[in-house]
């Protein structure tokens, strides 16, 4: 007769994440928090990063979409896959861009039109379909001050 042997929890753990058992149900199954369930997953190096497999039609206008600077919740929505997805396949091509939005040299004028008039960023923002954030990077590259001039051409005086 065969003893059973009692798993630990790290090895239930290891057992149930590598069948595909989901984080929460492990932590409702042994009494333990999602956090800790994952700390142990990254521990153990088991964790998985799973993209759903997106058809070469999808991939290819996910690459034109980007590289002409579509937001990826954009191509998201219009592609029918997840955020994730998108940035999954654009960092496994090497064409991150970081996380500002590029806008057309029209734009940027008039966000320092605006921004030199003393109009709110938030406001900013809105007329021009920003993010907050992408107006507060352009103001830091622009060099612009509030006062009219920008930093660059009064600190080459």
């Amino acid at each position: 007769m065969k003893k059973k042997t009692k798993l630990t929890k790290v090895e239930q753990i290891k057992q149930m994440y590598t069948a595909g058992v989901s984080a929460k149900e492990i932590a409702q199954r042994l009494g333990l928090s999602k956090t800790n369930v994952y700390g142990y997953v990254k521990r153990l190096g088991i964790g998985r990063w799973t993209i759903t497999k997106v058809d070469e039609h999808k991939q290819r206008k996910l690459k034109q979409m980007y590289e002409a600077g579509v937001p990826g919740n954009e191509i998201s929505q219009k592609l029918g896959i997840s955020r994730t997805n998108v940035y999954v396949y654009v960092k496994r091509w090497g064409l991150g861009r970081g996380t500002t939005t590029k806008i057309a040299e029209s734009k940027q004028r008039e966000l320092k039109q605006l921004y030199q008039a003393g109009v709110a960023v938030t406001e900013i923002a809105q007329k021009l379909g920003l993010g907050r954030n992408t107006v507060y990077v352009y103001v830091r590259r622009l060099g612009l001050n509030r006062d009219g001039a920008s930093k660059k051409s009064s600190a080459a005086q």
